[in-house]
C-alpha cells in the first residue's frame, strides 16, 4: 500500500509472479521448486492505472514469442468484475536448470505446449 492507498507499484512483479507461477502449474504440469524450468530475464511493465485498496484482480499470462533458449508472457493484470485493465507486462523467460546451474534449449514437450499457446495468442 502506498501513501494514497494504492497498492505499491513493486507489487506488480509479485501479480506477474502469481501468473507465472500458475501456467507453470497449469500448463507445463510443474510441482516442486526445482522443476520450475526457467529463470526471469527481464520485465516490462506499463502501469496503466492504480489498484485501489480491496481490488479484486486476476493476472492473465499468454505466450508471446519463442525463441531458441528463451520465451515471452505477455500479461495483463485486471479487475476481475469489469476487466478493467491495470497494468501490461512482458516478461522473458530463459530455460535453466536449476540442478545443474545451466542454460539450455526448450526442452521439446516443453516447447510443444508454449506453441499451442503462442498459436492461441496469435489468433486472439
Amino acid at each position: 500500500m502506498d501513501a494514497f492507498a494504492h497498492v505499491n507499484n513493486a507489487n506488480f512483479i509479485a501479480y506477474l509472479e502469481i501468473g507465472r507461477v500458475h501456467y507453470c502449474k497449469d500448463r507445463l504440469g510443474i510441482r516442486e521448486l526445482y522443476d520450475v524450468p526457467f529463470l526471469l530475464a527481464r520485465v516490462e511493465i506499463d502501469l496503466v492505472k492504480p489498484i485501489e485498496f480491496g481490488t479484486d484482480i486476476e493476472v492473465l499470462t499468454c505466450v508471446s514469442r519463442i525463441g531458441n533458449k528463451s520465451w515471452d508472457f505477455t500479461a495483463t493484470i485486471r479487475e476481475s468484475a469489469s476487466q478493467t485493465v491495470f497494468a501490461r507486462a512482458k516478461t522473458v523467460q530463459v530455460t535453466y536448470d536449476h540442478r545443474t546451474k545451466q542454460s539450455h534449449v526448450i526442452p521439446d514437450e516443453t516447447r510443444k505446449i508454449l506453441d499451442m499457446d503462442l498459436q492461441k495468442f496469435l489468433l486472439a
